[in-house]
């Protein structure tokens, strides 16, 4: 995600996402895959956003996304990235974590996995 993020092109993160057991994997895989995460990163962040507050975070987290009126996917996907960290440091873990996303969706409701 954060490749994409970064504006590089689905053929570009394909050629450098390559494993050894099932070989690389295809630009309209990728692009499928972001496609999903954007559908679903709003509402993910939305209870994302639930779970700190019950676990006593006090601050604003609306206020820490970048455009409250008429967002765009990538800001929200963003967003979503800054409430990750919160929630991975409540839970006394590295936020640089990687396959921070994978953690994620054996918390997220199953609907809401990205």
């Amino acid at each position: 995600m954060k490749r994409k993020e970064r504006g590089e092109s689905f053929e570009q993160i394909a050629k450098g996402l390559v494993s050894v057991r099932a070989g690389g994997v295809s630009s309209e895989t990728i692009k499928r895959w972001w496609t999903r995460h954007l559908h679903k990163v709003g509402e993910a962040a939305q209870w994302l956003a639930g779970e700190l507050i019950r676990a006593g975070v006090n601050e604003d987290l609306l206020r820490l996304h970048s455009q409250g009126v008429n967002p765009t996917p990538m800001d929200t996907v963003r967003w979503l990235t800054t409430l990750v960290e919160k929630y991975l440091h409540k839970l006394d873990l590295s936020p640089c974590l990687m396959g921070y996303f994978g953690l994620l969706n054996t918390r997220l409701p199953a609907n809401l996995w990205i």
